[in-house]
């Protein structure tokens, strides 16, 4: 969220308003570059297609064969 700040006599604040569109995923957090410029969000995606993740186990015993 984002708002917009007067200073002066007093403090004066906006309202409150979205600074970007962001559907993050639940549990997974975000991160702030170290010099406050930049975002890393992990959010969903819709309608994306899977693609399966084939994990080779004791590969290293087929290089024998």
């Amino acid at each position: 969220m984002a708002l917009e700040v007067k200073t002066g006599s007093r403090l004066e604040a906006g309202a409150p308003k979205p600074l970007f569109d962001a559907r993050l995923v639940a549990g997974a957090g975000f991160d702030i570059s170290p010099d406050g410029r930049r975002f890393l969000l992990a959010n969903s995606l819709e309608n994306t297609d899977r693609t399966p993740i084939t994990v080779v186990v004791n590969w290293t015993g087929e290089l024998k064969r």
